[in-house]
């Protein structure tokens, strides 16, 4: 008897437990709205991904066209400052003529 007086308060806890979780399972919750939720967001990240996906690859080719440029620029670049610099060679050369051969070059030059 002092045994069971020991073990009834442990006994009373789990009986009450027992009857909270079947009590509980009775009460059940509707998952459908939730689920609906998940699957329209898990629809949308997929979608998103794929949208993501497409950036990426016009930025890719975006990023190869960028550089195409940027070689053509520098390629015209360095042949302007050849075009210049030959030209700022030739006002040289003129301005060191003298007035007789100045006016021999544009003679010859408009004929």
């Amino acid at each position: 008897m002092k045994n069971l007086n020991k073990f009834l308060p442990w006994i009373a806890i789990g009986v009450l437990l027992v009857y909270i979780v079947i009590s509980q399972r009775d009460k059940g919750v509707d998952m459908t709205p939730y689920e609906t939720r998940i699957t329209v967001l898990q629809d949308s990240i997929t979608v998103i991904e794929d949208v993501n996906e497409d950036l990426e690859n016009t930025l890719d080719l975006l990023e190869d066209d960028v550089e195409t440029f940027t070689e053509e620029v520098e390629r015209l670049n360095k042949k302007i400052r050849t075009i210049r610099r030959q030209r700022d060679e030739k006002i040289k050369h003129i301005d060191n003529l003298t007035s007789s051969e100045l006016y021999r070059f544009f003679t010859e030059r408009y004929r």
